[in-house]
């Protein structure tokens, strides 16, 4: 090879152990490796395996997945309801798609009321069906009061007597809302639908 300090190319045709430490007045270019992450400058990452790394206040966009933990991350959709919707529905009852591909267990769904409806005493139910988008169900929230007053309520809290905690629900199927009792044009609301991937 050509002896470094005669000016000639660093061309080592052999293993090389190097001790002391060497200082580049340009980042060089690695052939064959790859891009190199340097700690100066915004990194794109794509198919790369990071041993024990650690992260500062990384910007992350879009899904996290993996088998570890990304993919199981609580998620959240959130619908706007009125009245006058829900009324209007086939039966007094709309319906929330699940949104994913594949199963979901439903961890917790808010009914956050913002406005009351106005026509009188008004229960609505909330549940999960496999039969249609028209299908009442109450397994989320039986009965609740949305015209008593404003106020946010949960299938916790306030699940009444058929409402349960945790609901599995499969690709394609529904969460409905259905008028219970009376009639809830007025309501305005936003339904918080947390899950998780089964």
């Amino acid at each position: 090879m050509s002896s470094s300090s005669m000016g000639g190319s660093f061309l080592p045709d052999s293993n090389q152990t190097i001790t002391g430490l060497w200082t580049f007045s340009q980042l060089p270019t690695y052939t064959g490796l790859g891009t190199q992450v340097t700690t100066a400058a915004t990194q794109t990452l794509t198919a790369k395996t990071l041993t024990s790394p650690v992260l500062t206040t990384p910007v992350i966009n879009g899904l996290v997945t993996g088998t570890a933990f990304g993919d199981r991350v609580t998620r959240c959709v959130v619908t706007a309801l009125t009245g006058a919707a829900i009324h209007a529905g086939t039966g007094g009852v709309i319906a929330v798609v699940n949104p994913e591909s594949a199963s979901i267990i439903i961890t917790r769904v808010v009914l956050d009321l913002t406005t009351v409806n106005t026509s009188g005493a008004c229960t609505l139910d909330i549940g999960t069906t496999a039969v249609s988008a028209t299908t009442t169900s109450d397994t989320l929230i039986d009965g609740v009061d949305v015209q008593t007053g404003v106020g946010t309520f949960d299938n916790i809290s306030n699940a009444g007597s058929n409402g349960k905690a945790l609901q599995k629900l499969a690709s394609g199927k529904w969460v409905t809302i259905d008028e219970k009792t009376g009639d809830v044009t007025g309501l305005v609301a936003n339904l918080y639908l947390f899950y998780v991937l089964a």
